[in-house]
């Protein structure tokens, strides 16, 4: 850069600058600083170009240590980091807890509360091998039955809760409770999924060959669930020596498994309790 200036100051024949300089001024010193500005002019260009330069160098030069020390900051951090150990929370997982108590005063008693038995669901095709039970609402069903007219309705197979189905198309009325079905005075420490025959008179069930379904009506225990949150729940109990009503209702010898089948609730078999 410096070497082009100069050359462009260079450019008129010295001859040419000297007649210049010598028709402007007579005395010798004049002519010779006259002579001698171009030269000045030049290099104070080149000077100053020169400068620009160097300041962007500085400035390039800052730029690239501002980089380097970011960079230095970043890799002092990570292997901070990688030294330092990780610490992970693990929240508490106590299960959740309920009380027990008799209407009327009688001391609480803490059970469990684990998660539901048989979910239900709403059944979109007929398999091969059910039975409908029709009429749970009807006063001579829950009569027949053993139950009472604020019942809720439990099927079981050999003793063991089993899911239902409601009827395609039926809202259903199927609703969580606890009960006591091993009549030990306590209610179970898991809630059952029961049928409102209020709500849902009818529902369908497998009923293949070797089962042993039972429909019970659960009746009212007079004892209730204090679950945190919800309202005082009602315990539920099944059908006992006393109530002067069964046990619970089944299919009829008459009937056999296999196909599909329906029945009204008042015309199912019935079991008595021992006496």
């Amino acid at each position: 850069m410096i070497a082009l200036i100069i050359s462009v100051a260079f450019a008129d024949a010295p001859q040419d600058l000297a007649k210049s300089c010598m028709d402007r001024y007579h005395n010798a010193a004049a002519i010779a600083a006259c002579m001698a500005e171009p030269r000045f002019q030049a290099l104070e260009a080149a000077q100053e170009d020169l400068s620009d330069q160097l300041g962007q160098i500085q400035e390039g030069q800052v730029e690239i240590r501002e980089q380097v020390a970011s960079l230095s900051d970043s890799v002092a951090k990570l292997t901070a980091d990688r030294q330092e150990p990780t610490s992970i929370s693990v929240p508490s997982t106590a299960p959740a807890r309920t009380t027990f108590a008799v209407v009327g005063g009688v001391p609480y008693q803490s059970v469990q509360r684990p998660s539901l038995v048989s979910i239900y669901q709403t059944l979109t095709q007929i398999e091969g091998d059910t039975l409908h039970v029709t009429a749970l609402g009807d006063r001579s069903s829950y009569e027949r039955c053993g139950g009472t007219s604020k019942a809720r309705v439990i099927v079981m197979n050999h003793g063991i809760p089993v899911p239902v189905w409601a009827p395609p198309g039926a809202p259903s009325g199927f609703v969580e409770v606890y009960a006591d079905l091993d009549g030990d005075g306590e209610p179970d420490a898991t809630p059952y999924k029961v049928l409102d025959p209020a709500r849902q008179t009818g529902f369908y069930t497998t009923w293949r060959s070797g089962d042993a379904l039972t429909f019970t009506y659960l009746r009212e225990s007079g004892k209730v669930i204090q679950v945190p949150g919800l309202p005082l729940q009602t315990v539920w109990r099944t059908p006992r020596h006393g109530d002067n009503a069964p046990l619970h209702c089944r299919p009829g010898s008459a009937s056999s498994p296999g196909g599909n089948l329906s029945a009204n609730a008042y015309s199912l078999w019935r079991d008595w309790p021992a006496r």
